[in-house]
């Protein structure tokens, strides 16, 4: 039986037919459940307002996870220059040796979901401690490692790796960092100023206080100086006793602090 359908009315269906078409053309399901016992393409967009359950799986999981897809597993490359990195991206990797410091920028906070993570890491082992790579705040977002908040953490030695996790909203907080302990020489006579790295977990320190001087003839040596670190001393040695060609070495303290 044929039947002319006003614009805008939708048509009759039949009992229990849970499927209509409006007058856009869009497939609606109202009511109970649809089976479909062969493939079923959607060319455009399917919009489910309620729950949808896929009780067959999916022929390719691999391939529904991709970049193209949910966009869950995805790595990026990027070589020796500056990037901003996009909200859709989940690895970003060196690709090649950096030949200048270089600054990747982090997408703002709140353009990912919370708990979105990022991971970074020097897959070309290309970073030096010359040639870094600095992992930089988006505007006026913030960069949170170890409870200390920053602008900017900088990668310095080769095969560095560092993941962070978004709140949503304007902090990246630090979830891992992986890069070479960084070592630092104080050299005898000096003063010098240590910055602890963001994101250590403990240092490791040595110090040898000063050694005395060899004693002459008829004078004593002179006594060496203390050595300092923070609220630390390692104790100078003594200088010799005239008529002796004999000094003390300073006192060797080593500690670690976590």
């Amino acid at each position: 039986m044929a039947y002319t359908q006003p614009h805008g009315i939708r048509p009759p269906r039949v009992d229990f037919d849970p499927v209509y078409y409006n007058t856009a053309g869009e497939f609606i399901l109202e009511g109970g459940v649809a089976a479909v016992p062969g493939n079923w393409s959607i060319g455009g967009t399917l919009t489910v307002a309620g729950q949808a359950t896929f009780n067959g799986g999916f022929a390719n999981p691999a391939a529904l996870r991709n970049a193209s897809n949910l966009n869950i597993d995805g790595l990026t490359t990027h070589g020796d220059s500056a990037y901003a990195i996009l909200a859709t991206d989940r690895v970003v990797a060196t690709s090649a040796a950096f030949t200048a410091s270089r600054t990747w920028t982090l997408p703002a906070a709140n353009a990912v979901n919370p708990g979105q993570s990022l991971t970074i890491t020097d897959e070309a082992n290309g970073i030096t401690s010359t040639n870094t790579l600095v992992v930089s705040r988006a505007g006026s977002d913030t960069v949170v490692a170890q409870g200390t908040t920053v602008s900017s953490i900088t990668l310095s030695s080769a095969g560095a790796l560092i993941t962070l996790i978004s709140d949503g909203s304007s902090k990246w907080i630090v979830q891992s960092l992986r890069q070479a302990p960084q070592v630092s020489v104080f050299t005898s006579g000096t003063s010098q100023t240590y910055t602890t790295p963001v994101g250590a977990l403990y240092l490791k320190l040595r110090m040898v206080g000063g050694g005395g001087g060899s004693a002459a003839t008829t004078n004593n040596g002179a006594n060496g100086t203390d050595t300092s670190f923070g609220s630390w001393t390692a104790i100078h040695g003594n200088g010799g006793g005239h008529g002796q060609c004999l000094r003390s070495i300073g006192r060797y303290w080593r500690h670690w602090r976590g």
